[in-house]
């Protein structure tokens, strides 16, 4: 079972204490790679405490189990938080985005913002669930989830080779900040585009633009040993001035970039 090697992403502040979180990520087999990103882990033991944690969701279906619900999480506009209490653990499949409309057979943008029962995507999602909150260990975890998606797994669709191409020329290029850059790449108008990620993906194509410039915000601030060049900053994400970046910023975390830096900062220096 290979690890995901490539570092998380849209993490806000993250944890500074050893041994408290543990998260792990595994990629899929082969025969699931044109859907699923990755299966992820995260165990967490506080003991009397509690920790909210935060994060800038990815353009991106997840499926969920844990104690508390196993469910389909559509999309989520805003920071996703949860406070974590005790000891607990959850176990999620990752989908890449725009992947999961051959296995929704609806426009994804129809279930966001929601969180819908197994039974949309699995038979027996009763029994399922069950199975996998009784598992310990990830290698069992991993190998029933992949086992569970292959007994329903959609039939190809050529389609998706275009979706994907899109999102993941969104994801690397950072030199992309505007839709119709997207649009001339791949001679599609903006209404055609539109339409396509409403069903395929989601969210709109200036959505994934503005969040995965954010990601790259979060990231530079959150290894960042020193304050940036704000104006700088803002520049290379595709602003076209200071302001909007600060806004956009803090209307997703709830901090401005200086706040959120000068926290990093500190959390650093008394480590």
């Amino acid at each position: 079972m290979q690890q995901q090697p490539k570092p998380a992403r849209g993490i806000l502040h993250p944890a500074n204490a050893v041994g408290q979180t543990l998260h792990r990520r595994y990629l899929p087999c082969a025969e699931l790679s044109e859907w699923v990103e990755h299966f992820w882990v995260v165990e967490w033991d506080f003991g009397a405490f509690e920790k909210q944690v935060a994060t800038l969701p990815h353009p991106s279906i997840h499926i969920t189990f844990d104690a508390g619900s196993c469910v389909v999480r559509g999309l989520s506009n805003g920071r996703f938080t949860r406070t974590l209490t005790g000891s607990g653990r959850v176990f999620g499949i990752k989908f890449l985005p725009g992947a999961f409309y051959p296995w929704l057979k609806m426009p994804v943008s129809r279930i966001s913002q929601k969180t819908l029962p197994l039974n949309l995507i699995f038979e027996n999602a009763d029994a399922l669930c069950e199975k996998m909150l009784r598992l310990k260990s990830h290698d069992d975890l991993v190998r029933c989830a992949e086992n569970a998606l292959l007994k329903c797994k959609p039939a190809p669709d050529e389609r998706l080779a275009l979706v994907r191409r899109i999102c993941e020329s969104i994801l690397h290029n950072r030199h992309i900040v505007r839709v119709e850059q997207v649009c001339a790449d791949e001679q599609l108008s903006i209404r055609q585009l539109q339409r396509m990620f409403s069903v395929w993906v989601g969210v709109s194509p200036k959505w994934m633009i503005q969040r995965y410039r954010l990601h790259e915000a979060v990231e530079e601030l959150n290894t960042a040993v020193a304050a940036p060049d704000w104006i700088g900053l803002a520049e290379k994400l595709g602003y076209f001035d200071q302001a909007h970046f600060i806004r956009d910023f803090k209307k997703l975390t709830g901090e401005t970039p200086a706040v959120y830096a000068a926290k990093r900062l500190q959390a650093k220096a008394t480590n």
